[in-house]
């Protein structure tokens, strides 16, 4: 099993930086997950398949300028995790195996073997337990400011001197239930994959970053 890398991108401004990509506008799709409705979209592209995930709250549309660079390297996707529209809002269903079932019926439903992962903050979370359950599906992972212990960061965020607000809101509270306990374990994740900390650092840089990383986890793995 190999190690998760981490690399620290402290980055205020870029020098030289990639010529940005013309924005494309993505097809919206639907797959049915344990009886729900789940939305994703599609823009296309050259090479394997690879799905974005998103932060909570925030849907598959954050990733346009990202996935549109990627677009050159990978046929790429995003989803909406369910409980933010245009996917549907039931009213339980947030637990962690939950929504990863609901990524694993996106991959059948597309009759995706393997797929590269990319994904913010809780996806972090959900790629981690996807990996390690079905780490035949699983092609790579990369981690985008993903990789915080969140029974840690609860621990931080009580102690918060600047009396942070937290996250709030009926699909929050569901989660939050097993969030603030839980202890991320990355040792089962058998496919290659590195933790990208990025600050300040342009969309440009990234989608490069993503591109160069993935190619790099993928040669580690043959040789």
């Amino acid at each position: 099993m190999p190690a998760v890398l981490v690399l620290w991108l402290a980055l205020a401004g870029l020098q030289n930086p990639p010529q940005a990509v013309q924005p494309s506008k993505p097809s919206e799709h639907f797959v049915q997950s344990h009886g729900i409705k789940l939305h994703y979209l599609d823009w296309g592209g050259n090479g394997e398949p690879l799905l974005l995930l998103t932060g909570f709250g925030t849907p598959a549309d954050t990733f346009q300028p990202l996935a549109v660079g990627l677009r050159e390297q990978f046929h790429v996707y995003a989803l909406t995790r369910r409980g933010l529209p245009p996917s549907d809002e039931p009213q339980s269903g947030y637990e962690l195996p939950t929504l990863v079932a609901d990524i694993v019926a996106f991959l059948d439903a597309r009759r995706f073997d393997q797929v590269h992962l990319v994904g913010h903050s809780l996806a972090g979370l959900e790629m981690t337990e996807l990996a390690t359950r079905y780490p035949r599906r699983v092609r790579s992972v990369v981690y985008l400011d993903a990789i915080a212990d969140p029974a840690s960061a609860n621990r931080v965020l009580q102690d918060d001197p600047l009396k942070t607000a937290p996250a709030s809101g009926r699909v929050w509270n569901q989660i939050s239930r097993w969030w603030n306990q839980y202890s991320v374990d990355f040792s089962g994740v058998e496919s290659p994959a590195l933790a990208l900390v990025a600050l300040l650092a342009g969309t440009g840089f990234l989608l490069t970053a993503i591109g160069m990383t993935i190619n790099w986890l993928l040669q580690l793995r043959r040789s």
